[in-house]
């Protein structure tokens, strides 16, 4: 409805290949840009479920309550350690949360943060690895102009913003 009302636009790269929605557990790599990217990437992937740190419950409480109980919104605490190591912990929390909401799949921001620079940060390996020994099929889904549809830096939401997409094949 959001991206109806500012006019988004989206297209698509020359030698994208479509998005896996098998109804089967996948997980979807994206860049992370801006709070945009939540709407953006949503509308891209036909509404996954996103992980989240528990932080953004603060910043958005309605929707955060919202995701959590529809089951779209899985939180996690950032810097926790975890007993048996963050893999093991992250493969019992997909394979756990993936239950309530299995037909979508799962969106990561695999570098852990927004950031806008030209080049992507290093990744965050747990998820990776986890997706992995679960045996779930990754897509990478990188995507233009996501901070311009809502940036939050600058309070500032654009209209007819076109927002070019590339997914890999899944590996």
């Amino acid at each position: 409805m959001l991206l109806r009302l500012l006019r988004t636009r989206f297209a698509t790269f020359a030698g994208s290949c479509q998005v896996l929605d098998t109804g089967n557990p996948i997980v979807y790599l994206s860049n992370h840009r801006s709070w945009g990217d939540f709407w953006t990437d949503c509308a891209l992937l036909g509404g996954p479920s996103f992980i989240s740190r528990a932080l953004v419950a603060v910043a958005l409480p309605g929707t955060a309550l919202w995701g959590h109980f529809a089951g779209w919104l899985w939180f996690f605490a950032r810097g926790a350690h975890h007993e048996g190591g963050a893999v093991a912990w992250m493969t019992n929390f997909l394979s756990q949360r993936i239950r309530n909401f299995a037909s979508k799949g799962v969106l990561l921001y695999p570098e852990g943060t927004r950031s806008l620079l030209p080049e992507g940060l290093p990744l965050k390996a747990g998820a990776l690895a986890a997706a992995y020994q679960l045996g779930w099929p990754v897509q990478v889904v990188i995507t233009t102009n996501k901070e311009r549809v809502t940036a939050e830096r600058s309070f500032a939401v654009n209209f007819g913003t076109l927002c070019s997409t590339a997914v890999s094949a899944p590996v």
